[in-house]
């Protein structure tokens, strides 16, 4: 079985009682003539943002890829089972330049890895459950993965990505790396000549 931290609200666009609101994120799908039923994914309301994180016709398949893809289950089980963070590469398409900052990117999540040094462990926070593993068995741990914009099983995800932002979706022809960790958090997107020693050690060390 696969769960999701999602809410699911019906909308009927023809009962006069719809709010004005929900109304309102349908329009720009009313504009291109979209097929209904639909799925229109949004963000939750404390990120602020504005733009759906995808949308689709309602089908098995894209409820699917809703709760859950391939990258997103492997990134699940590293941060499981240890890793700090995983930066998640998002190719261009290029594959010079993808192949040149990811070298770049592996590079340097190795580098940051051997120097980086844990805090010290307040007791206070183990006793109160806030670290859930022996202290002893702590470490920093990366670990990178590569994802194309292309992959079928990978679409809504990849367009949850581009939407954390409002001009990722123009920058798409640019590599992109997003640092994950905790329970599935984003960092921001570091972008193109972004994906340099300097960027990559500032996100590695936050």
């Amino acid at each position: 079985l696969s769960y999701a931290n999602v809410a699911v609200q019906t909308v009927d666009l023809d009962d006069p009682e719809t709010p004005g609101l929900l109304k309102g994120i349908w329009e720009p799908h009313a504009k291109q003539e979209a097929e209904l039923p639909r799925i229109v994914l949004r963000y939750p309301h404390q990120t602020r943002i504005a733009l759906d994180a995808w949308s689709g016709p309602l089908t098995k398949d894209s409820v699917k890829q809703i709760i859950d893809s391939p990258k997103r289950a492997e990134i699940a089980q590293r941060i499981v089972k240890g890793d700090s963070a995983v930066f998640l590469f998002l190719e261009s398409g290029n594959k010079e330049e993808d192949d040149k900052r990811l070298e770049i990117l592996n590079k340097e999540v190795a580098h940051q890895q051997s120097v980086l040094k844990l805090p010290e462990i307040d007791p206070a926070d183990v006793a109160q459950g806030f670290v859930t593993i022996p202290p002893e068995q702590l470490k920093i741990q990366f670990s990178v993965m590569r994802l194309s914009q292309q992959d079928p099983a990978e679409q809504v995800f990849v367009n949850m990505l581009l939407g954390t932002e409002d001009d990722l979706q123009s920058l798409r022809d640019e590599p992109m790396v997003f640092p994950v960790f905790g329970r599935g958090r984003a960092l921001y997107a570091i972008i193109g000549k972004g994906i340099n020693k300097e960027i990559i050690g500032a996100a590695g060390s936050i």
